[in-house]
C-alpha cells in the first residue's frame, strides 16, 4: 500500500473512534464559554447541551443529569463549525 492509503485509513479509524465525532447517544454539555452564533452577537458564559450529536438547548447554566460528559470552555471562544488552520 501507499503511504496516502495508510494516512486516510489512519484517518478515518481516528474519526470513526473519537466520541467527539460520533453521534452517539453521548450528553454532552459545553459550559462556561463564549458562544459564536452563525447570526446575532456572541453570548457570554453561556451553555451549549448536545444529546446524541444534536444540540438540544443553549442558554447560561444549563442543568442536566450526573451522567453526562461536561466540557469546562470557561475563557474560550465555541465556534459553530470547523475552521480552517491554514485561512
Amino acid at each position: 500500500m501507499s503511504k496516502k492509503t495508510w494516512v486516510l485509513f489512519i484517518t478515518i479509524g481516528f474519526l470513526c473512534l473519537n466520541p467527539v465525532f460520533s453521534h452517539g447517544a453521548e450528553t454532552i454539555l459545553i459550559k462556561n464559554g463564549t458562544i459564536v452564533p452563525v447570526e446575532g452577537n456572541p453570548m457570554a458564559d453561556s451553555d451549549i447541551l448536545i444529546k446524541e450529536g444534536k444540540i438540544i438547548k443553549i442558554g447560561p447554566d444549563l442543568k442536566t443529569s450526573s451522567s453526562t460528559r461536561v466540557i469546562d470552555a470557561s475563557g474560550k471562544f465555541v465556534y459553530p463549525g470547523m475552521v480552517a488552520l491554514m485561512t
